[in-house]
């Protein structure tokens, strides 16, 4: 079954922790799962951005041009080469999270509690026994 396409950092993070892989390896798998869907978004992105252009106001053509050409550099150099290339550099501190904030951060889990499992009926007659 495949899996829903996901940011990159995100779909890095969840490899680098699921399959125990190095910090290099989850970097280009993350980068190569996502790269398409990453590129098409930038790609409908421009060309919608890109349609202001065809407009007859001097101000939509150059909010369509500026735009456009944001998503371009977002999308070729800050997204597919910078981010990768310094998540290389970084290496598995990448995947660091400072104490201070994990510990404002709330603990949340898919799995649920022992003390949560069963029907509220079931709690109330395990409490009385």
């Amino acid at each position: 079954m495949a899996q829903p396409p996901t940011y990159r950092p995100a779909r890095c993070l969840d490899l680098s922790h699921r399959a125990a892989q190095r910090n290099r390896q989850a970097v280009l798998v993350g980068q190569a799962k996502s790269g398409r869907v990453i590129t098409a978004a930038a790609g409908i992105m421009i060309l919608v951005f890109g349609s202001f252009l065809l407009g007859g106001q001097r101000q939509l053509q150059e909010f369509g041009f500026g735009l456009a050409f944001s998503v371009l550099i977002d999308a070729l150099i800050m997204r597919s080469l910078l981010a990768p290339a310094l998540m290389h550099l970084i290496g598995p501190a990448n995947w660091a999270l400072p104490t201070w904030l994990e510990e404002i951060l709330p603990k949340l889990s898919i799995k649920a509690d022992e003390t949560a499992t069963g029907s509220s009926a079931e709690r109330e007659l395990a409490s009385l026994t």
